[in-house]
């Protein structure tokens, strides 16, 4: 009886003892007889128990070393500690961030913990510090406030312009300033109805923008002819649709969407082929038939064909009279000359017999070889013999044209 109760009081200390051989002696426990082998190991394990000291025989030895199993970390005996094998968790307390930076997080052997909150306004979120907002601060308890400028929805901020189409920014109630736009379509600037463009309207960037209508769109005139077509839309303005000044029509050429009778294709044109030469000139009432580097668009033109006699170097002067009505030159007197002043000639060559406005300039001259204010033109053009130019003869400025004198030599 004393024995078996031995034996059941190993057993609940947590050893167990096989039934020995015999009544008199115990068996071994271990297959090596070694006494001294009988001693528990040092707690050596990651989950250690209460292990004892190592070496130790017979009874003391029967409560050492029931440890864990072995781990790659060691700890004392008896302390706990990772699981076998498992690899740390974190070096740093930066390795343990959860991402919330109003929570605090550290490392302690190996392992994250949690250590608390950041003190309330303390940074996070957004930084933004302006009119509506404040950068965004923690509260104290694990929570980043994103909204740190309460009340302020209304508060003045950004662009003050203030007209048909916008009015001053103001901050909403989460702290975001916004424009104060009219709404898409709203009325604006000019109300005025025309063939090309309808009433301003305010656009969705707060800007009033005219509302023209499609460049083309048909306007205006509706007469087709063989030198006119129907007007049509440029910019908000009607504008006029003729055929090119010098196209060909039935019995002559056009001029300004008209069919002039008798009108040569491509210019009306006087022909010189001797010298020297003096030619009384007059664009009035002409074409504006060639554009030039030295006109203004818009001028109407005389236009003269030049054959060279023979090869050499040709002189060319032009001197101009302002024949407009009404004048529209500069004047600084309050009564209007009783007789046209001096003008402002410009010649124009160009390559051919009146080739239209797509020939090459040979060149052109306004005031003058010298400039200085002489406002008679002259150039000077080498030219081989029976070449053929076109002399274009014009004001400057006036649109009603202008009359003169054209002089051409040859130079020794």
């Amino acid at each position: 009886m004393q024995r078996l109760l031995f034996s059941l009081g190993l057993l609940g200390s947590g050893l167990w003892l096989a039934p020995a051989c015999s009544e008199d002696k115990p068996g071994n426990l271990f297959p090596d007889p070694d006494a001294s082998s009988l001693g528990g190991a040092s707690g050596n394990g990651a989950s250690g128990g209460s292990g004892g000291s190592a070496g130790a025989a017979g009874a003391s030895g029967s409560s050492a070393g029931m440890g864990g199993a072995a781990g790659t970390v060691d700890s004392p005996a008896g302390s706990g500690g990772q699981d076998a094998g498992a690899v740390p968790q974190c070096a740093v307390d930066a390795d343990c961030d959860d991402g919330n930076a109003c929570t605090v997080e550290q490392c302690e052997s190996g392992a994250c913990v949690d250590a608390g909150f950041a003190s309330s306004g303390t940074s996070c979120g957004n930084p933004i510090d302006d009119t509506c907002t404040r950068p965004d601060t923690c509260d104290g308890a694990g929570s980043c406030q994103s909204n740190n400028n309460p009340g302020t929805a209304g508060m003045p901020c950004g662009s003050t312009t203030d007209n048909d189409c916008t009015h001053p920014d103001t901050c909403d109630d989460q702290g975001v300033c916004l424009p104060n736009h009219e709404p898409l379509g709203t009325a604006c600037g000019s109300q005025a109805v025309s063939d090309c463009s309808g009433p301003d309207q305010c656009d969705e960037n707060g800007e009033c923008a005219a509302n023209d209508f499609a460049v083309g769109t048909p306007c205006g005139d509706a007469t087709e002819s063989e030198c006119a077509r129907h007007d049509v839309c440029g910019a908000g303005v009607c504008l006029p649709n003729d055929v090119a000044n010098g196209s060909a029509c039935t019995g002559g050429s056009c001029t300004q969407g008209q069919c002039i009778s008798g009108q040569p294709v491509g210019c009306p044109i006087d022909v010189v082929n001797s010298v020297p030469a003096t030619v009384h000139w007059s664009s009035v009432d002409s074409p504006d038939l060639f554009g030039g580097g030295c006109d203004e668009s818009g001028t109407p033109d005389y236009a003269l064909v030049f054959t060279a006699p023979s090869a050499g170097t040709f002189r060319f002067v032009a001197h101009g009279l302002i024949d407009s009505t009404p004048y529209t030159g500069a004047d600084t007197s309050n009564t209007p000359p009783t007789e046209p002043p001096d003008g402002d000639a410009v010649i124009t060559v160009a390559a051919g017999s009146c080739a239209g406005v797509d020939a090459p300039q040979v060149d052109c001259n306004d005031d003058g070889p010298q400039g200085g204010g002489d406002l008679d033109s002259q150039l000077d053009l080498v030219l081989d013999d029976q070449e053929v130019v076109t002399v274009y003869l014009n004001e400057r400025t006036q649109r009603g044209g202008g009359t003169g004198t054209l002089t051409i030599t040859l130079l020794p």
